[in-house]
């Protein structure tokens, strides 16, 4: 007979590795020689195996004599890899020759007449293999980002298993609210988003698996999200000054620095020294690919030299900040008499 010898006992195997077997081919007299193929079918096909169809696993020779048995060969320890399901498996015998023995040997009948060694099948073997355990692992191309700039986050399925790839899809979340479902490609799937709100997220990944393949979910990746950050500039006259009373133009421009999308405020000219505010401009709004240049007019009054600043307030939102410039020196000159002006004689009137 041949005997089929599973790798464990109970017949139940992990998807995640091979299933080893070994076969054994006994014989009334002398030691068996020629090739084993295995050969597997739908667990179905256990009550009517000779008339189910079966697909070849593996072919292998028989390695020597059995050392526990003495008229016997055997297989070396030999893995397949089938994907999960319930099975039946089958050993089937092929002399190397039919004049290999004096004896006549066809699935357990013999003849000392005959000089024959036939083929013959093992007692099938009813085998459940597993889906294969996954693990997921979760990453990101930026660990902190900016209100509206982009990341990708990118997860990826390991696993142990000897056949085929894991297929299906990957959810992305951020606690419990889902970002987005994105198919696996090879081993791994990638989520870009840039809607991400201000403040730390713990993001997570989960496998959701397929006939094959357990699913998996990784463990949370930390991700923070900055507020957005603007600048001003203030630029004044050309030549520094200006002359007490008259107007000057003093320019400002708000730019995004750090971040994505729009902001709007109000730009406001103060004098440093006092804090008083000087002249102002509402509703400036600034995106992320266009700044905003702002000019104010304003006669100062006092002769003396001023330290001016520009301040940039952001309306009521919480994800771009404001900003103020750098300090801008500005002297008003008095109003200068010209020395070849006409002198002017007030006459008292007549009383």
């Amino acid at each position: 007979p041949t005997d089929l010898l599973p790798g464990t006992l109970d017949g139940v195997y992990s998807g995640g590795q091979p299933l080893l077997l070994t076969v054994r081919v006994f014989a009334p007299a002398g030691i068996p020689s020629g090739s084993i193929v295995i050969e597997v079918a739908d667990a179905a096909c256990s009550s009517d195996p000779e008339n189910c169809p079966k697909a070849i696993v593996t072919s292998l020779p028989l390695s020597g004599a059995d050392p526990d048995n003495s008229n016997a060969a055997i297989t070396d320890r030999t893995k397949i890899s089938i994907a999960p399901g319930a099975y039946v498996l089958t050993a089937r015998y092929d002399p190397e020759t039919q004049e290999a023995s004096p004896f006549v040997y066809v699935c357990g009948t013999q003849s000392s007449q005959a000089v024959i060694l036939g083929s013959c099948d093992s007692q099938p073997v009813e085998i459940t293999i597993e889906s294969a355990e996954t693990s997921l692992t979760l990453s990101s191309d930026f660990s902190t980002t900016y209100i509206g700039e982009t990341v990708t986050f990118t997860a990826t399925v390991s696993t142990d298993a000897t056949f085929g790839t894991p297929s299906g899809n990957i959810q992305f979340l951020d606690g419990a609210t889902s970002l987005g479902t994105q198919p696996l490609n090879g081993l791994s799937a990638e989520l870009a988003i840039s809607t991400l709100t201000i403040g730390t997220h713990d993001i997570t990944a989960s496998y959701t698996g397929d006939t094959s393949f357990d699913g998996s979910t990784s463990v949370a990746l930390q991700h923070t999200v900055m507020t957005g950050e603007t600048s001003i500039s203030l630029v004044g006259p050309t030549e520094g000054s200006s002359i007490v009373g008259e107007t000057a133009t003093f320019s400002t421009t708000v730019s995004i620095v750090n971040g994505k999308g729009a902001v709007t405020g109000k730009v406001t000219l103060k004098d440093k020294d006092s804090g008083e505010p000087l002249g102002s401009k509402s509703d400036v709004v600034v995106t992320d690919t266009a700044s905003n240049t702002v000019d104010l007019d304003i006669a100062l009054l006092a002769v003396k030299s001023y330290t001016l600043v520009a301040d940039f307030v952001v309306d009521s939102t919480t994800d771009f900040s404001g900003g103020s410039t750098e300090d801008l020196v500005h002297m008003v000159n008095p109003v200068s008499l010209d020395e070849d002006a006409a002198d002017f004689t007030v006459t008292n009137p007549p009383t």
